[in-house]
């Protein structure tokens, strides 16, 4: 929002996550070319060409679904839950505050 007090408003930034590769509506999980450091806990933003989902990122699994402390960019694919279905060509944003 409008910050008057400091005349502009504060925007939080966000860092680009990584390109969601796919979607198993079986277990409601995406699968993640991971491009920057994310983990569990880390506020995000679902982008898709029609909208911008924000949730907070509960798990991440490994491809045998074990669970992972966190990704990392580097051609590592991971799968993580996702609050909807995401659209054809979405990317993940980490909110960084």
């Amino acid at each position: 929002g409008q910050n008057y007090e400091e005349s502009h408003s504060k925007q939080l930034n966000r860092q680009f996550a990584g390109l969601v590769e796919q979607w198993d509506a079986e277990t409601q999980q995406a699968k993640i070319r991971v491009r920057n450091r994310f983990e569990p806990g880390d506020r995000m933003e679902l982008v898709t060409p029609e909208e911008t989902v924000p949730f907070r990122l509960e798990r991440i699994f490994d491809e045998e679904q074990n669970p992972l402390p966190a990704a990392h960019g580097g051609g590592k694919d991971v799968w993580l839950p996702l609050p909807k279905a995401p659209a054809p060509f979405s990317i993940l944003r980490k909110v960084v505050e």
